[in-house]
């Protein structure tokens, strides 16, 4: 697109829509579109596992494939160090 078409007041596209970078983040989240961070952490209530699970993509840097997990996945992480804290506390108060 030359110069001329600009001054007639049309618009010249950015990005091509065959690009791939373009709308990368566009499409929604596994798991119900909240990512699998976040359903790992409801669904960890019923199934403490989850959380190990969702702690283990953690550590193995899944959030470097999409960042809007990163949260999702720390959030989970922690629910997984605080509820192992929780049940080594309670072990040892049964036990003595």
């Amino acid at each position: 697109m030359d110069t001329t078409d600009r001054r007639n007041g049309e618009y010249a596209p950015i990005r091509d829509s065959d690009e791939s970078q373009l709308g990368k983040f566009d499409k929604p989240l596994p798991c119900f579109g909240c990512g699998i961070g976040w359903f790992c952490l409801l669904l960890g209530f019923v199934c403490p596992l989850m959380w190990y699970y969702a702690t283990v993509l953690y550590f193995g840097n899944y959030y470097h494939k999409d960042p809007r997990e990163r949260a999702g996945l720390a959030a989970s992480a922690i629910a997984a160090l605080v509820f192992t804290i929780a049940v080594l506390i309670t072990t040892i108060v049964l036990i003595w």
